[in-house]
Order: C-alpha cells, then structure tokens, then sequence
C-alpha cells in the first residue's frame, strides 16, 4: 500500500541536538545560528524548560554552513542527525523542510503560563 503523504516526508530532516546554558540564551544562539546560515525557521514548540522543537527551511547548499553555525553556538547534533545532514548535502537539491529537537542539558522548570479567568 502506498501512502502519499508519506512522501513529503521522506525528505524531511528530523535532528536532534543538545544544548547547554540557559535556555532563553540557547534559543537566542540558535536563532542566530539559522541566520548566518542561511537558513529560515518556520515554526517553534515549546516542550517545557527540557525541549524546543524548531521547524526550519533551508537550502540544500546550506547545509554545511548550518551544521557549521550550530556547532559554533554550542549545539551538539547527534550521529543520526550528523549522518542526515551529510547524506542531504551529498544528494539533495533546492530547498529542504527539517525539524531540530533542541535539548536543553540542564533542563528549566515548567514553564507556567498565567491564564486570566473569563468573566461570565
């Protein structure tokens, strides 16, 4: 059986990658580092004070540059992610659609949102 929807994902990066520091700053670092390579992000999740999951854009002949500019920002990727990006650089033309789950070492607490009552 064929799924179609299965094909857009098929070249869709899934990486992972752990941070240390603060986690505001980390993201900060993060953020900068997609700029300076080129690199757009389309989407954010915020998974606690543990995880942020970023969905990004990037063109296939930045990705050397991404990998470079996260290593600088004291992002750690995984081999798994390592290996993707590698095997992407090598083959992949045009622009390519990916997600980072960025873990944050240290971990914050929750992160509580204060909710205001509705009247009525």
């Amino acid at each position: 059986m064929h799924w179609a929807f299965l094909e857009r994902w098929r070249g869709h990066l899934r990486l992972t990658a752990l941070t240390r520091g603060d986690r505001v700053e980390a993201t900060a670092r993060v953020r900068d580092a997609f700029i300076e390579a080129g690199a757009f992000i389309t989407d954010a999740h915020l998974f606690g004070g543990m995880q942020t999951t970023l969905g990004f854009e990037v063109e296939a002949h930045h990705l050397a540059d991404l990998e470079r500019a996260l290593a600088d920002a004291g992002v750690r990727l995984d081999a798994d992610s390592v290996a993707q990006l590698h095997e992407a650089a090598a083959h992949a033309r045009g622009e390519l659609e990916g997600t980072l789950a960025l873990v944050f070492v240290r971990g914050d607490p929750d992160i509580r949102h204060e909710v205001p009552s509705v009247p009525g």
